[in-house]
């Protein structure tokens, strides 16, 4: 059976213009901004239609002329119910369809309550989605006008009853009995792999109940969609033995999903009913993991794996790719092996030991690829020698040379940085050689621009929310570059100006503004990493020796750098208690004596500082700032950590984050469909997702149906039951097979039950 995507946009999506779009499924029209849902309603339904058009219209989201054409609708009737919006809101709009009668149940706002009540909300909700009391909602379902629908999220499983399968208890038994070890119940297999002869255990299911963590399962299609198996077996090759390739892989998804930091981590697991959800008796111990995990970095191609996932995601979402976002996390080394150089660490606020990574994310924060440098050259030196001749290989539709001729503003790409990275001299060399545009903050800004010289402007950012913005434009030109940049400022309520430079000539600026300040995506994107998926942690202990020919600081330029630095700070000081005597001087005979000495003193010191540091800066001067690792003093040189162990783990772990947002988008949509409400909920979906993931689940086989039935356990609250019934139902359009088997992977909710009997 062939294995389908999951799919990144809703199937049936059509534009009403480059944001906004809908889609018609199951008798709903939904409406999204980008990938976010907006509004939806059912497609009988002209007066919520009428309501989310005009809407639209009014904030801005699209025109007239485009609502006619994706719907076929009259011109004439669109602007005559965008005015009544305008004029007298969204009671004047319900008064002009529905006659004046919205605040009373007639017989057709009574179908809608009923199916509103149907789809399980609340009395409130349905009378704020109709515009009429809750208290009316309340009165019609006791005098039976409406009816609650039954509950059926808590009803029996007439298939878990029919096909039971062993309980925690009963596995804990049956794994104590083994001879080789607590949970290896497939004996024969293992015995088969000690000798050699056996070249990774198929993954067999059995009916289980109550797993624990089963619900990780549920990751499984977004996993295989973002590319955790694509050409793994081009890539790797592991010896023979009990644990596949196919299964490590999926197993080491899954702890990064269950918040397993590290593989240590694993020793605090039950690794029998983690096994259960690979198709196994139980995963790997950690010294198991840690020597594959060794051995796929030794002798595995791990940093063309990696470039593989890269790729195909930037092909996956191309609209994404437009504006790349780039910044440096130090990971921190506390170890005692090897004393690497040391880095301001801005949130620590201290230099520190460690390593820097420098990360290109996209404008959701989504990762696509990290560079590590132990010697960090800086921000813009990486830029240009690592992360731009990868970009313009990998990144997917980039105009062509003619159209870059026919259109001397056509960019290729952009790149958004913070101030660290401000330096028009590199803009414009990127401009100049590769037509790639550079985004980031302005440094030295003195001048303030007039209020009056602001406009509003809305900015769309790239997960569809839209802000409104004070924004002004105008060009600047560096006289050192002979160039000329566009400079964005946006003013703030507390009046302050904060200032963009770019040369990004081709986009309007609130596109522009949208770019630049997005960048907090990506630093969300930091602090979740190394809250939940623990990016700074290390994978192994292993050293390897530094490249000889890598460049690196001078110590003796640095330690008379720092001396010149630290005697300007005390001939500032004697400077200031000069001026202060000199201001203070006597006018009586009695102390000018004193006066006079303490003068000749502090100006001798001021001399003889000046002295010292001009000799120190001749010094400087004749001493190479930079020179090769080869040169360095024997003191100071140093190992480095091995990088693809680390680099294969942060690749899985990007996988990880990747699933873990899709399924979290499939739960947004739900949650704004409900509460209109939609990426503030990225948070709370994500919080959905993690419980999801956590939470126990019955595995059953079906072997004649070709299903492998998972059914999960009840949320917390019905409100999250019914996210996770429709992201099971998307889950199930996806057809996924599990790796290694012919079962289809069937996802449902159901209710915690021992079987009968």
């Amino acid at each position: 059976m062939a294995q389908l995507q999951l799919p990144l946009y809703p199937a049936g999506y059509t534009l009403i213009n480059a944001l906004v779009g809908f889609q018609k499924r199951d008798g709903r029209i939904y409406y999204f901004q980008g990938s976010l849902p907006l509004y939806s309603h059912s497609e009988d339904d002209y007066e919520d239609f009428r309501f989310i058009t005009s809407e639209m219209i009014v904030s801005g989201g699209v025109k007239q002329a485009e609502i006619v054409r994706a719907f076929g609708v009259s011109s004439k009737s669109v602007k005559r119910n965008v005015k009544r919006l305008r004029e007298e809101g969204l009671r004047g709009l319900l008064r002009a369809t529905q006659g004046g009668t919205a605040h009373v149940l007639t017989p057709r706002v009574t179908r809608k309550a009923q199916v509103l009540l149907d789809q399980g909300l609340t009395a409130a909700e349905v009378g704020r989605r109709l515009v009429i009391s809750g208290d009316t909602i309340r009165k019609a379902l006791k005098s039976g006008r409406l009816n609650r629908p039954e509950p059926t999220v808590t009803e029996p499983s007439v298939t878990l009853v029919s096909s039971p399968g062993q309980t925690k208890s009963e596995r804990m038994v049956a794994d104590r009995q083994t001879g080789l070890g607590l949970g290896c119940t497939r004996q024969a297999e293992r015995q088969a792999a000690s000798l050699g002869q056996l070249n990774g255990a198929p993954p067999v299911f059995v009916p289980n109940v109550d797993v624990q963590s089963a619900g990780v399962m549920t990751a499984l299609p977004a996993l295989l969609a973002n590319g955790l198996l694509k050409s793994s077996d081009q890539h790797f090759t592991i010896p023979k033995g009990f644990y596949s390739l196919v299964s490590t892989l999926i197993t080491l998804a899954f702890t990064a999903l269950l918040r397993i930091k590290s593989l240590e981590g694993m020793r605090y697991i039950d690794a029998a009913e983690l096994g259960k959800t690979v198709g196994l008796d139980r995963i790997p111990e950690v010294k198991t993991l840690r020597q594959t995990v060794k051995h796929l970095g030794s002798h595995g191609r791990v940093a063309e794996w990696s470039r593989s996932k890269a790729c195909d995601w930037l092909s996956d979402a191309p609209e994404l790719a437009g504006a790349l976002y780039l910044d440096g996390h130090v990971r921190v080394y506390h170890g005692q092996q090897t004393k690497l150089p040391k880095r301001f660490v801005s949130r620590d606020r201290l230099c520190l030991r460690g390593v820097t990574d420098y990360w290109v994310n996209d404008g959701l924060g989504q990762p696509f690829f990290a560079v590590s440098k132990t010697i960090d050259p800086g921000l813009l030196a990486v830029l240009e020698d690592d992360i731009v001749p990868r970009l313009l290989t990998d990144i997917p539709n980039q105009p062509t040379a003619e159209s870059l001729a026919a259109n001397p503003h056509q960019l290729r790409f952009g790149i958004v940085f913070d101030r660290q990275g401000y330096s028009p001299k590199f803009f414009k060399k990127m401009w100049a050689e590769h037509r790639i545009a550079c985004y980031t903050y302005s440094k030295n800004v003195t001048e303030t621009l007039p209020e009056s010289d602001f406009s509003e402007h809305a900015v769309v950012f790239a997960n569809g929310e839209v802000e409104t913005m004070m924004l002004a434009e105008r060009g600047i030109y560096h006289q050192q570059t002979k160039c000329w940049f566009r400079e964005i400022r946006k003013l703030t309520e507390s009046g302050h100006q904060t200032t963009i430079l770019t040369t990004d000539y081709e986009h309007e600026t609130a596109r522009v503004a949208g770019h630049m300040f997005a960048r907090w995506a990506q630093e969300n994107f930091f602090a979740y990493m190394m809250e939940h998926y623990g990016i700074d942690r290390l994978i192994d202990y292993e050293l390897q020796e530094t490249d000889g020919l890598v460049p690196v600081v001078n110590p003796a330029w640095r330690d008379l750098d720092n001396r010149i630095r630290s005697i300007n700070g005390r001939l500032a000081r004697r400077r200031a208690e000069f001026g202060v005597l000199i201001l203070s001087a006597p006018i009586g005979d009695d102390s000018v004596a004193d006066f006079i000495r303490q003068k000749v003193t502090l100006k001798e010191h001021v001399e003889s500082l000046e002295k010292e540091i001009g000799e120190l800066k001749e010094k400087k001067k004749k001493t190479d700032r930079h020179i090769t690792f080869d040169q360095l003093p024997e003191k100071d040189k140093f190992k480095t950590l091995k990088t693809q162990g680390k680099q294969f783990i942060d690749t899985i772990k990007m996988i990880a984050y990747r699933a873990e947002t899709a399924m979290a988008n499939i739960i947004k949509q739900e949650i704004a469909t409900h509460t209109k409400i939609g990426s503030s909920r990225q948070d709370e979906a994500r919080a959905i997702i993690r419980q999801v993931l956590e939470t126990d689940a019955d595995i059953e086989p079906d072997e004649k149906q070709g299903l492998l039935k998972i059914r999960l356990h009840n949320m917390t609250n019905p409100r999250n039951n019914r996210y996770i019934q429709n992201l099971c139902a998307v889950l199930n359009e996806s057809q996924t097979l599990f790796p290694g088997t012919n079962l289809v992977l069937q996802y449902d909710l159901g209710s915690n039950q021992i079987p009968a009997g």
